[in-house]
C-alpha cells in the first residue's frame, strides 16, 4: 500500500465509554445486545444503543473510516443535505433533535482501500464478508446525546456500498465530526500501532490509553483499572487469572509497536508512557472536488 495512512482523530467519548467495545468469547456476540451508558463530563452523557455489541473488528474498522474521513473537509448538513448520495446518508443516519443540526463528515473510498488502511492482508474472501459484517452493526448503533440540556439522537455512522465494485461511501455522527475537524478535544490514534496490532485485548486496551495519555505523556495505572479497561464486567479466580495472562500479553503487543513504555513498579503499578513522535498530525485538508 502506498503512503498510508499516519493518524486518525477520535472522539474521545467514543474511545472511553467503558463497555462499548468488547471483547468477547467465540458465539457470545449473538446472544448479547448493546446497551451502555456514559457520563462523559458534567455536562455531556452518551447512550450506545444497538441490536448487537461492538467488538474490537468494530473498533479498528472504525479508526480506518475515521482516518480516512480526515483526508478530507466534506461535510453534510443533516438539516439540509442537497445531493442524492447526502441525503441517503443523512436518511440512514436518522437525525433527531438537536443532532439535526450538526454536520457529518462525508468520506467515498473503496472497500480495498479502508481493509488496507487497518492492516488486512486480504480484501475477499471471509475478511471482506466480516468488514461488511462490521459496517452493518456499526450502522444500526443508535447514539443519544444529552449535552447542556439539548437532547439529539444519531447513528454511529451510515454507509451504502456498491458490493461489485467495492465502491464506498460513509458519514460519520456528529461527535466524530467534530473531533476529525479538531472542533473539539480529540484522540490521537496512530494507525502504524492499530495496523501493528493483532489481538482484542491489545487494540482494546491500545484505544482507551490513546484517550488517557496524551503523546510525549504519562500516567499509573494499577492491574485491576488495566483489566477493566478490557472487560468492564468483574470477573475472579481462574477467569481473573485468564484475563491477568492476556492483559500481560496485550502490553507486550502495544510495547512492540514501540510506541509505548510500561514499567512496572514495586507497588505493582504500572507507569505508562507514550512517544511523542509523529503524534502532530495535521488538520484535513481542502478537497478540489466536492465528494458527494
Amino acid at each position: 500500500m502506498k503512503n498510508p495512512l499516519l493518524q486518525a482523530r477520535h472522539d474521545p467519548a467514543h474511545c472511553l465509554a467503558p463497555g462499548l467495545f468488547q471483547s468477547f468469547k467465540r458465539g457470545d456476540r449473538k446472544k448479547l445486545k448493546l446497551d451502555i451508558t456514559y457520563k462523559f463530563n458534567a455536562e455531556t452523557s452518551l447512550r450506545f444503543r444497538g441490536y448487537e455489541p461492538l467488538g474490537a473488528d468494530d473498533l479498528r474498522l472504525l479508526q480506518g473510516i475515521l482516518a480516512l474521513a480526515g483526508t478530507t473537509k466534506s461535510t453534510i448538513p443533516l438539516s439540509q443535505p442537497e445531493s442524492k448520495a447526502a441525503k441517503q446518508l443523512v436518511l440512514f443516519l436518522e437525525p433527531k433533535d438537536h443532532a439535526r443540526h450538526e454536520h457529518a463528515v462525508a468520506l467515498r473510498t473503496t472497500i480495498q482501500r479502508l481493509m488496507a488502511e487497518i492492516g488486512y492482508k486480504t480484501d475477499g474472501g471471509e475478511a471482506r464478508k466480516d468488514v461488511i459484517e462490521s459496517l452493518d452493526r456499526l450502522s444500526s448503533v443508535t447514539m443519544r446525546v444529552v449535552q447542556n440540556k439539548k437532547i439529539g439522537s444519531i447513528h454511529l455512522l451510515s454507509y451504502f456500498l456498491d458490493e461489485a465494485t467495492g465502491d464506498l461511501v460513509v458519514a460519520a455522527n456528529h461527535r466524530l465530526t467534530q473531533a476529525i475537524m479538531g472542533d473539539h478535544s480529540y484522540t490521537h490514534i496512530d494507525m502504524r500501532e492499530v495496523r501493528a496490532l493483532s489481538s482484542d485485548a491489545a487494540r482494546i486496551l491500545h484505544q482507551r490509553l490513546c484517550a488517557i495519555v496524551a503523546p510525549g505523556k504519562q500516567k499509573s495505572f494499577n492491574l485491576d483499572t488495566l483489566i477493566s479497561y478490557v472487560w468492564p464486567q468483574p470477573a475472579a479466580g481462574g477467569n481473573l487469572r485468564k484475563r491477568r495472562y492476556r492483559l500481560h500479553c496485550a502490553i507486550s503487543e502495544i510495547e512492540k509497536t514501540s510506541g509505548w513504555l510500561f514499567t512496572l513498579a514495586q507497588s505493582g503499578t504500572y507507569q505508562v508512557s507514550r512517544r511523542s513522535i509523529g503524534y502532530e498530525a495535521p488538520a484535513p485538508s481542502e478537497t478540489q472536488e466536492p465528494l458527494l
